[in-house]
Formats: C-alpha cells, sequence, structure tokens
C-alpha cells in the first residue's frame, strides 16, 4: 500500500446490509449438525461473509465454523436512541470502571504496512472502560436485574426487555431463560478486550449487541486448533499487527448488528477485540481495526457500548 494513499481511500466501504442473502437462505432453515446448534438457524451466507481468517482474510465457511452466527442491522435504527439513552441512564446509576493500567493503543506513522510504528499511551486516563451488570463483581451498585438462577425480567429496564423481546421473537433462535444482561461502555476509540471465555453460570448461548460504532471481534482458537509448538502472541504491539494466533477469526459486527455464538465459538473460543491502529490524517487521529488482512481497514468511532445478553438452552 503506497504510504501516500489518504485514509479515505484505504478505509473499505463495508457492505450495508446483508439482509437479502439471509433471508434466500436461511428462512425457516435449523442447522442439525451439532446439538449445540440444533436450536437455532442454519449457518448461512451472512455468516460467511461476516467471518474472515487472519492472514489470508479468506472468509470461514460453513463446514468450519465453530458456532457463530450474525444478524446484519439487526436493531431498528429508529431504536437506537431511546435504547443508548436508556443505557446512559443506567451507567450514572450502576455504572463501575473496568479499566486496566498501561493501556495503549499501536500508533502508525501512515497507513503504509513499513511506516513507523509505536505505542501511543494514556497518562491523562482517558481511555474510559465501565460496564453495568447483575453479575457480582465486587462492584458497590449492582443492576437490580440479578443473575444466573437469581435472574429477573421484572427489572429489566424497558428499552433493554424490548431489545430481549425482539431476540425471542426474530424466529431464529431457540432460547431458555436470560441468565445475564452486561453492558459495557468504552471511549476515545480504545475498545481493547482481552481474549476470554464468559463464565459457566451465564448459559450456553450469547449474544453481543454492538452500538455507536463498527469493530472486528476476534475468535481466538483453543490449543488444539493450533500446529503443535505453535506460540501465542503476548506482546501489545504485535497482537495489534498480528492478532493473538494466524488461527484467529476475524468478525465484523456492524453498529446495530448482532452476533450470537454458541457451542465451540461460546465454550472453547475465546472472543476478544485487539486495541487498535492510531493513525493520523491531516493532523487528526484516527483509530482503525483492520478485518482479517491488515490492510482491510474499519473505521472506528469514539464511542462504542456492546449490550451482551446470556441465555440458557430451552
Amino acid at each position: 500500500m503506497s504510504a501516500t494513499k489518504s485514509l479515505s481511500s484505504c478505509v473499505k466501504h463495508v457492505p450495508t446490509s446483508f439482509r437479502s442473502i439471509w433471508q434466500s437462505c436461511c428462512r425457516f432453515q435449523r442447522d442439525f449438525q451439532t446439538t449445540a446448534s440444533a436450536f437455532h438457524r442454519a449457518f448461512c451466507e451472512i455468516d460467511v461473509e461476516s467471518c474472515r481468517r487472519v492472514k489470508t482474510g479468506k472468509h470461514v465457511g460453513i463446514s468450519s465454523n465453530p458456532g457463530i452466527r450474525v444478524e446484519a442491522k439487526f436493531l431498528p435504527e429508529k431504536e437506537v436512541k431511546p435504547l443508548v439513552d436508556e443505557l446512559e441512564i443506567l451507567k450514572a446509576k450502576y455504572g463501575f470502571t473496568t479499566a486496566g493500567h498501561g493501556l495503549s493503543l499501536l500508533r502508525k506513522d501512515t497507513l503504509n504496512e513499513d511506516s513507523a510504528t509505536e505505542m501511543s499511551g494514556d497518562a491523562t486516563g482517558k481511555f474510559q472502560s465501565l460496564r453495568v451488570t447483575g453479575r457480582p463483581e465486587g462492584q458497590e451498585a449492582t443492576a437490580p436485574w440479578g443473575y444466573g438462577n437469581d435472574f429477573d425480567c421484572s427489572f429489566v429496564t424497558p428499552r433493554l426487555s424490548s431489545f430481549i423481546d425482539l431476540v425471542r421473537g426474530c424466529g431464529h433462535f431457540e432460547l431458555g431463560p436470560v441468565r445475564d444482561i452486561t453492558v459495557n461502555y468504552r471511549s476515545h476509540s480504545f475498545f481493547r478486550l482481552d481474549p476470554h471465555v464468559d463464565p459457566a453460570e451465564d448459559g450456553n448461548n450469547v449474544f453481543i449487541l454492538g452500538l455507536l460504532s463498527d469493530v472486528v471481534l476476534s475468535f481466538v482458537p483453543p490449543d488444539n486448533v493450533l500446529s503443535p509448538g505453535f506460540l501465542r502472541r503476548t506482546e501489545a504491539a504485535t497482537i495489534a499487527e498480528n492478532s493473538w494466533t494466524d488461527k484467529d477469526i476475524d468478525v465484523l459486527l456492524q453498529q446495530r448488528s448482532l452476533v450470537h455464538f454458541c457451542g465451540d465459538a461460546r465454550w472453547r473460543w475465546g472472543h476478544a477485540i485487539r486495541g487498535g491502529l492510531e493513525v493520523d490524517e491531516n493532523g487528526k487521529r484516527t483509530v482503525v481495526d483492520w478485518w482479517g488482512r491488515q490492510d482491510f481497514f474499519i473505521r472506528r468511532s469514539p464511542t462504542r457500548i456492546s449490550v451482551v445478553v446470556a441465555f440458557q438452552d430451552p
């Protein structure tokens, strides 16, 4: 990639909707390949188009999908502001910080592969990371809906409740009781999330709704998927440029879109978000993700909210 190219020419135009593809190949289908997937719609083209292999950028075929389904533009646009307004009220009442120390972005002089890089630190503490959850995590204020066996839907706020009804009513997933609702708030385009598997008490089905910014969600494989003797990357700068392993799966999660994971993707693969690349364009700071390949960039917005809802099987 030429160092003289502008950021606008490097950031690819992401398809705004896979809805027509999804309707044609997913309507009234069910996937009976594994017990974990037997309750849900079949994997289809939207899942293939949304998931890419790290390094090669090739799309992940249906037979290789560990349990990831994407519903593009799932939340109607008119519902975004009312939901975000409600989530901001919840943050003021029950939000607690989850930010670590020594947070940083990888800064590049340009989007050219060979440009100089350095870590851009957070000396002023601007990278805010807040959470609202009913799960006890040692926080002072816990969301009133509770967690696990004690989850009480009657305490869920109206817009969140409507979102849960939308998930249940879409006809693509068969779900049991809600086990957890967690809301994560990020600022200044710092969305990093280290690889992890959610607690077992959450249940078998995890949904993430992305709001206010596009992002690339990475699934990091268990050891048996890696080549013998392969070491995982641990340095922040190396991860930002190359991901945790060469077997990672990058999922494009656009604003208002929903990702669901179950089976191996839920229980064995970790999910994560790379720190991001900070670049300067005409003196303006911009943070981008790369999706599958290091030359396919997705621009981040300054703020992101994610709504995580976990269900048990029926």
